[in-house]
């Protein structure tokens, strides 16, 4: 039973992602002034838990690939897994509670894995010497991960433009009558609301409860009507996102709905669109690909439609530069955290 409470640290984990990453499903909606903030919110809070309770399972197994193998874990006798799945997901969350006071769209899943492997450098340097630093982190699934951050805001902002180049002007031309313009915007915003919701739920809470599932925190629950601990797992992260959604993202969304460009309703939906699509495609493939890259991508390609002049680089730049310090900063801290522990315990 302590360590079910020990899974509170990835809790902790879940509800900095979700006061984060809120901003990159709703943040254009709330932006084109046609939702109300509270609607926005409401929609992310009941269809985040449902992506993550519905759809999260199968990304719990492979978040937790990018930790080292379990005979690694087996050999170390000085500390328990469990133990370790506190201090990875600790590093993790502070860096990005850091970027969520200062009102920066950091990238969530890039500082949880960051912090997965500056843990699994450090145990590969300690335990195995410089040959643990190849042979400890696992480096074949880590490269997809990377290879996915580097091309998720490029593909998003792609989509995003065709869809707002294209899709406005045929949107335009099918609908003429201007209240019924106005309802089936509305439709749109909230269909892609529930859309990016969701696939926040599906893709993110398995990088909260990951280390604590390898672990075997859940295993000690019951199975009832079918939901078995993988189930419980991806529920208690979904349930975690949609706290920090509703607890501490206002000043992350109205960074993202109104800095980075101006945002007319039908370009809110071209953007979330184009940010949900991405996050799916690569969900799919079992990579937790970054939504805070996704819809900077998606809302810049909507902003590129009007001009180069339209999009401020400049609020694009600052952002770029958080998602390169977000995995370096928590992979340091659970690296040195470790060592340390390892020292003192």
């Amino acid at each position: 039973m302590f360590n079910i409470l020990k899974t509170f640290f990835g809790g902790y984990l879940g509800w900095n992602i979700g006061a984060n990453d809120a901003a990159n499903v709703i943040g254009p909606h709330v932006g084109s002034g046609l939702l109300s903030y509270r609607f926005c919110i409401a929609i992310l809070v009941i269809f985040t838990f449902l992506g993550g309770a519905l759809g999260g399972q199968q990304m719990v197994d492979d978040v937790g690939e990018v930790l080292p193998a379990d005979e690694v874990f087996e050999e170390m006798v000085h500390w328990r897994f469990i133990n370790i799945a506190v201090l990875v997901t600790v590093a993790a969350g502070v860096a990005v509670n850091v970027a969520t006071f200062l009102g920066i769209p950091t990238s969530t899943s890039q500082g949880s894995i960051g912090a997965f492997v500056g843990l699994s450098v450090a145990i590969g340097l300690l335990e195995k010497g410089w040959g643990g630093f190849l042979s400890v982190p696992q480096w074949a699934v880590f490269g997809p991960m990377v290879l996915s951050w580097i091309i998720s805001p490029f593909l998003s902002g792609t989509i995003s433009f065709l869809i707002q180049k294209w899709g406005s002007k045929l949107f335009s031309r099918l609908v003429t009558n201007e209240r019924r313009f106005n309802q089936v915007i509305i439709i749109l915003l909230v269909s892609s609301g529930v859309y990016g919701s969701y696939q926040l739920g599906a893709t993110h809470a398995g990088i909260a409860v990951a280390p604590f599932f390898r672990a075997g925190a859940f295993h000690v629950l019951p199975e009832w009507f079918g939901v078995g601990p993988r189930a419980w797992a991806a529920a208690f992260g979904g349930a975690a996102i949609a706290l920090g959604g509703l607890t501490y993202a206002k000043k992350v969304i109205y960074s993202v709905g109104t800095k980075i460009t101006t945002l007319d309703p039908f370009s809110a939906f071209s953007a979330v669109m184009a940010m949900s699509i991405t996050i799916n495609f690569f969900g799919r493939m079992g990579v937790p690909v970054s939504t805070s890259q996704a819809v900077v991508g998606a809302v810049a390609g909507v902003g590129l439609t009007r001009g180069a002049r339209a999009v401020s680089f400049s609020k694009v730049r600052d952002i770029a530069v958080g998602w390169v310090a977000t995995p370096l900063f928590p992979a340091l801290i659970s690296g040195l955290f470790y060592a340390l522990f390892v020292q003192i315990f």
